[in-house]
C-alpha cells in the first residue's frame, strides 16, 4: 500500500517541496535520486502550504505535470 512522503528537491539556491505517493521512501530515492525524503514536516511549513502540497501530490508510478514529471523532463532534456 502506498504512503505519502514529503520530498525536497534542493537545486542549490532554493528548493522545491512536494508529496509523493510510493510504497517506500527507498522507492523514491532509487527512482528519483535528486529528491530527499523528509521525515518530519518543518516547523516553518504552515498549514496552508502543507495543504496545497497535499493537493498536488503525485503518484510515483504516474507523474502528472508536477515535481516528478518536471524531473523526468529535465532528465530527457539533458
Amino acid at each position: 500500500m502506498k504512503q505519502r512522503y514529503l520530498v525536497l528537491y534542493d537545486y542549490g539556491q532554493g528548493g522545491l517541496w512536494g508529496y509523493v505517493l510510493a510504497e517506500t521512501a527507498e522507492d523514491i530515492t532509487r527512482r528519483f535520486p535528486e529528491l530527499v525524503v523528509v521525515n518530519e514536516v518543518p516547523d516553518w511549513m504552515g498549514g496552508d502550504l502543507e495543504v496545497r502540497l497535499r493537493e498536488t501530490e503525485e503518484d510515483i508510478d504516474s507523474p502528472r505535470g508536477g515535481l516528478l514529471a518536471n524531473l523526468l523532463s529535465n532528465r530527457s532534456d539533458a
